[in-house]
């Protein structure tokens, strides 16, 4: 071979010196590839991260304010505002309001998957109200979980009515130390002198919920501070140690106040913030730089590997003359129209053979790239209707880039359904769970022979607690005639084959493949909101949502009437205030189901305010569980008759009988207190609190069975005390005076006087005389 001469003008050499050029272009289009492709990538971090951000944003707002106008109501309930009235005495735990408090902390506390814990404070008795107990506090708080107590002194001084305290540890009912958000609220509204406050403890994990995964599936973190700059929340991918840098929490505190979404490049970070302007927080989700390059890493080498080979056939055909080059080229097209296969080829035989051998590997790459993508395609299909279900919905086209041949969803409609496993006696443990979910997205897929395939697709898929099924259908129509008896069918089917339930929650119907988040969350909140509880069933999100519009009227009025006309033992009372609960049902038509569930949590009502005498039903029921006889009860009219006939009947003949043994008793205590401390400055106030009853609820007792009042028996006793020391005692009338509990001479001389119409030592000359 001969040496290359370099030519600078014409000759037969000019296009050797032309491709030798061309080596430069080529390592410049690679170099601009790359960064672009980086520039893209980076883009797409910044665009999911500030979706991801303003979803998070959005759900915790929503939570934070559906807790803020619950405790608004709680704060506006009569209970409540007799609960905090009352003053040193008589102690809560005697009060019937005190029982009504933990009811309504129950409910607050089991309508959201939000909430921890919650308490009601009673200043002045310095007495902890939760849903599960009554609990005085320590003078040194100490023993409980009231390290809160700080922020409400605090909340106290400054005149300032509510507060969201940061990320705290808190130590729950058995113990266990959790941390917590807290809210606080001090009682009354607009308050003057504050008398109780309000706390509800947010779960450790309630922010985490909020998002799914950090853009790209990066390690990241998601920050939370509130306005005075602290943190309240702080999420961080499996595996991330150590604490954000001060530079992003710099960012983040020069954040606060403004609106918007916005993305910097902070200390080594692509930084999303995001303000709220409800209540002053800044959100900020934090991806490290280097994503971007490592979601091209893979382009890059390519990139330099295809630049390398093209060099090196560039330069392989500098090493030739113009009309050799041209011999070659028509050599290597006649070789390549045979196509032969590589391992016929010789490569050492010369450099156009070495040449065909790479050119058909190079094909054969591109072959095997492509049957790649097809393989994988399952793959990212469930990748795109995961990002899709949880609000990050990106185009079909940038997973496929033959999306036309795929052809997913070809409808303008789109439903889904959501499957949950119903609980049993011994529950499955989670590998179970999901071998189970599993089954059930095959037996929907195997159900597809039921749709119409011209007119609907389905595609299936897992979360941890669900099988989801997307629906994407023709006409909107198709919801009903076609959705809800495939929810029902697939129902059955997995009943009868895997001999166990499922209950399916069925979202709304969407024209748009980005608003798929909605209808998923939708046939999940349905699941959340089985108010009554029922399994092996299809539940539809709009169906649930009147039922729960329902709910909000629940004739609760009605309920307290009730239950006070059960306490007071008034059979007529009781009974109109059941046929009022009825009517009120019949005023507002609701179904058979929802009105069973209004006198179910009647009944619940009812069976905790006898708990609150008698722990053992048996007393009052017999050996029939009350639940158990309501369930048997198959029409409305049938549970309002037995409710009338059978519970309140019996509950009034028990509370009867409690008043009678209960009255037995605090009247023994009084007698035997009085008989004890006569001799003390005993007041009818001082005994009621002995016994836990208030003064005047003991002054009419006392009246109505001993048939004298409280102050008319002490007097008696202690005349007859006096009598006996006057006759046997040689004490002077002072010393009888101090012996019974009175104060002075005088106030012996009016009472005796008074009595028996002489004076005590007339009493004493006349008694002796006799002797």
């Amino acid at each position: 071979m001969r040496k290359l001469r370099w030519m600078p003008f014409g000759g037969s050499k000019w296009i050797t010196n032309t491709l030798l050029i061309s080596i430069i272009p080529v390592i410049l289009f690679g170099t601009v590839i790359y960064h672009l492709g980086s520039w893209i990538v980076q883009q797409e971090v910044q665009r999911s991260s500030q979706e991801s951000l303003t979803q998070v944003l959005v759900q915790v707002e929503s939570q934070i304010s559906n807790i803020e106008q619950m405790t608004n109501q709680l704060a506006l309930q009569s209970t409540t505002g007799d609960l905090m009235n009352i003053g040193a005495s008589p102690s809560l735990a005697t009060s019937f309001q005190t029982n009504d408090m933990r009811d309504h902390l129950n409910v607050m506390r089991s309508s959201t998957d939000a909430i921890h814990s919650l308490y009601f404070y009673h200043i002045s008795q310095q007495m902890l109200i939760t849903a599960d107990d009554v609990t005085p506090v320590r003078a040194d708080r100490s023993g409980l979980d009231t390290s809160w107590m700080e922020q409400m002194d605090a909340l106290i001084a400054d005149h300032r009515q509510r507060m969201w305290v940061t990320q705290r540890e808190a130590i729950d009912d058995r113990g266990q130390a959790f941390s917590t958000i807290t809210h606080i609220v001090m009682l009354p509204l607009l308050y003057n002198a504050p008398k109780a406050a309000i706390v509800v403890n947010l779960k450790p994990d309630y922010i985490k919920e909020a998002i799914s995964s950090f853009p790209l599936g990066a390690q990241g973190r998601l920050l939370v501070l509130n306005a005075e700059g602290e943190r309240i929340a702080h999420v961080r991918s499996e595996g991330l140690e150590g604490e954000p840098s001060e530079t992003v929490l710099a960012a983040m505190r020069g954040y606060e106040g403004r609106d918007g979404v916005l993305t910097e490049h902070v200390g080594g970070a692509y930084v999303t913030l995001a303000g709220s302007s409800r209540n002053g927080w800044t959100y900020a989700m934090i991806i490290p730089d280097h994503v971007p390059l490592q979601n091209v890493e893979f382009f890059k080498w390519t990139i330099i590997l295809i630049t390398l080979v093209l060099c090196v056939l560039v330069l392989y055909s500098a090493y030739f003359s113009h009309s050799r080059f041209q011999h070659a080229i028509k050599k290597l097209m006649e070789k390549l129209a045979i196509t032969r296969p590589a391992e016929e080829l010789t490569p050492d035989r010369d450099h156009l053979a070495r040449m065909e051998v790479l050119i058909n590997k190079l094909v054969s790459e591109v072959k095997h790239g492509r049957n790649l993508e097809k393989e994988n395609f399952p793959l990212l299909k469930t990748h795109f209707l995961y990002a899709t279900l949880h609000g990050n919905s990106v185009e079909l086209s940038r997973l496929s880039s033959r999306e036309s041949e795929w052809n997913l969803f070809p409808h303008p409609h789109y439903c889904v359904l959501a499957a949950e496993l119903d609980p049993v006696s011994s529950e499955n443990n989670a590998k179970d769970r999901a071998l189970f979910l599993f089954a059930v997205t095959n037996i929907a897929s195997e159900l597809t022979d039921t749709l119409d395939r011209e007119r609907t697709r389905l595609e299936t898929l897992m979360t941890h607690h669900h099988a989801v099924i997307v629906l994407n259908f023709a006409d909107d129509r198709q919801l009903e005639s076609a959705v809800l008896p495939f929810a029902e069918n697939l129902r059955a089917v997995v009943a009868k084959v895997l001999k166990r339930t499922v209950t399916i929650g069925v979202g709304g119907s969407v024209s748009d493949i980005a608003q798929l988040t909605r209808s998923y969350h939708e046939a999940v909140q349905a699941l959340r909101m089985n108010w009554a509880n029922a399994h092996d069933r299809v539940l539809r999100y709009d169906d649930v949502a009147r039922v729960a519009d329902k709910l909000m009227q629940y004739p609760y009025d009605e309920e307290q009437d009730l239950l006070l006309a059960l306490r007071s033992r008034d059979r007529e009372g009781a009974e109109e205030s059941l046929r009022s609960f009825r009517r009120k049902i019949d005023v507002e038509p609701a179904s058979e189901n929802m009105a069973k569930t209004f006198y179910l949590q009647l009944l619940v009502s009812v069976v905790k305010q006898v708990q609150e005498y008698d722990d053992d039903m048996s007393r009052v029921f017999g050996e029939d569980n009350p639940y158990e006889a309501f369930f048997r009860q198959t029409s409305i009219e049938q549970i309002n008759g037995w409710f009338a006939a059978e519970i309140v009947k019996r509950i009034i003949d028990f509370m009867e009988s409690v008043k009678r043994s209960r009255t037995e008793v605090v009247i023994r205590k009084t007698i035997d207190l009085i008989h004890a401390r006569f001799c003390d400055d005993l007041s009818l106030q001082m005994a009621a609190d002995e016994v836990g009853i208030s003064a005047k609820y003991l002054s009419q007792l006392f009246k109505d069975e001993v048939g004298e009042t409280f102050i008319e028996y002490v007097t008696r006793v202690r005349l007859n005390e006096a009598i006996e020391l006057l006759t046997k005692t040689e004490l002077t009338l002072a010393q009888i005076a101090e012996e019974i509990g009175y104060t002075s001479v005088q106030q012996l001389f009016r009472m005796f006087k008074k009595k028996m119409h002489m004076t005590p030592g007339e009493y004493r000359e006349q008694h002796a005389a006799k002797e």
